[in-house]
């Protein structure tokens, strides 16, 4: 809701899970319920933004995280925070571009500070633990992996897989190791997975 016409302070609540990951994000370890919820903005380098959708209308607001609930729901298993956007009345087109006022239902995204050099795999690639690869030569290779965590579509690698290997995608029934394939390469679902990690895409 908005206290004023200056900022509009926004309530979200945000999964344990996905609080544990932007931690994981950024090397920490402690659990959450022990994290100091004051320090997360310092901790996360937290970016935010307001999105409401109406119909086929969609319309994005810069925001800045504020707080976070000193608590955790175990009901809901879920982190209160509190998101404000400055001038909510400002670049209002009538039609087009509503105001952000209260009592309004909106989405809140937050991300945390870029991963670089990682390789992410769809969640469908991976099998108990195990993915499937390509040698030089068209044949199966089974290769044994561990992730660091999972967002959206994706998981993030921590071991096993290395830069420039050939993932195969698809399910493979029988999945034999040094069967010979015929591989396809599958731009769509790349270029998917490219836009979520980016943070491009809605997760």
């Amino acid at each position: 809701g908005a206290d004023g016409t200056d900022v509009a302070e926004i309530q979200a609540q945000i999964s344990i899970d996905k609080m544990i990951n932007l931690l994981k994000s950024v090397g920490q370890t402690a659990s959450i319920a022990r994290l100091d919820f004051k320090a997360l903005q310092a901790i996360f380098r937290l970016n935010a933004r307001v999105k409401l959708k109406i119909g086929e209308l969609e319309i994005h607001w810069d925001a800045r995280f504020v707080r976070a609930d000193a608590g955790i729901d175990p009901q809901t298993r879920t982190v209160g925070i509190i998101v404000a956007v400055d001038d909510p009345y400002e670049k209002i087109r009538i039609g087009d571009r509503p105001p952000l006022v209260r009592n309004m239902f909106c989405e809140v995204e937050l991300s945390g500070r870029p991963l670089f050099r990682k390789i992410i795999i769809p969640r469908s690639a991976l099998h108990d633990g195990r993915v499937y690869t390509l040698d030089p030569h068209n044949r199966l290779v089974s290769k044994k992996i561990s992730t660091d965590f999972t967002l959206a579509d994706f998981h993030i690698v921590k071991e096993g897989l290395s830069e420039g290997e050939r993932l195969i995608v698809s399910d493979l029934v029988p999945a034999i190791d040094g069967m010979l394939l015929a591989p396809v390469a599958d731009d769509e679902l790349s270029e998917h997975l490219l836009l979520q990690a980016s943070g491009t895409e809605t997760m």
